[in-house]
């Protein structure tokens, strides 16, 4: 049977027991929540990676996402949209009266073809650094954040089973009235035997 001091002293414990299971479940769910910024990066990363082997299709790097303001580089240099893109003519073109119109032409074509491969080029170059990105920046990082955040997990979860440990640790109950007779009457009996030998 326990006593009304027991009663009381297991009901302030279970009482700070559950207030310290609220204060730790919030925690813990708050440092489980994984950041927007994380969660936007690691959503671009796998969009990336997917795009690259194909999940969703065939690979088109003019749809891979991240990729839109290499695109836009390339299609500016395509289109004769770049610092040098229009000066190449120029010698020629003051010559034109006099000179061959089919050799403008010819330049132009030239001229134009040369933009194409070094806008290819660039947006392999971009595609090439984008990856290396994703996959040696990126990736890591966000697998080291997991692990860090796991392990701080565990570490809370460690905390937390050592403080439920030390509420009770310190309760002792106190003895039952039957615990006390059966104590009391061992002491007699010592007594007595002792008193008899004696």
């Amino acid at each position: 049977m326990k006593s009304k001091t027991d009663k009381k002293t297991q009901q302030t414990l279970a009482a700070q027991s559950a207030a310290n299971e609220k204060l730790f479940l919030d925690a813990y769910t708050k440092a489980n929540a994984p950041d927007p910024l994380e969660v936007k990066q690691r959503t671009d990363a796998l969009a990336f990676l997917d795009a690259v082997d194909g999940t969703n299709g065939p690979f088109d790097v003019t749809k891979t996402p991240g990729m839109a303001p290499y695109l836009d580089l390339y299609n500016r240099e395509k289109q004769g949209q770049s610092a040098d893109a229009n000066t190449d003519t120029g010698m020629f073109q003051l010559g034109a009266t006099g000179g061959s119109p089919g050799m403008v032409a010819r330049m132009r074509e030239q001229n134009a073809m040369r933009r194409d491969e070094r806008a290819a080029g660039d947006l392999s170059s971009s595609f090439a650094a984008k990856y290396a990105d994703v996959t040696g920046n990126q990736i890591p990082f966000l697998l080291k954040y997991k692990q860090a955040r796991d392990l701080g997990l565990t570490g809370m979860m460690a905390n937390k089973s050592t403080a439920s440990t030390g509420i009770w640790a310190g309760f002792k109950p106190e003895d039952s009235i039957w615990s006390k007779m059966w104590q009391q009457a061992a002491r007699g009996a010592g007594t007595a035997a002792m008193a008899a030998g004696g």
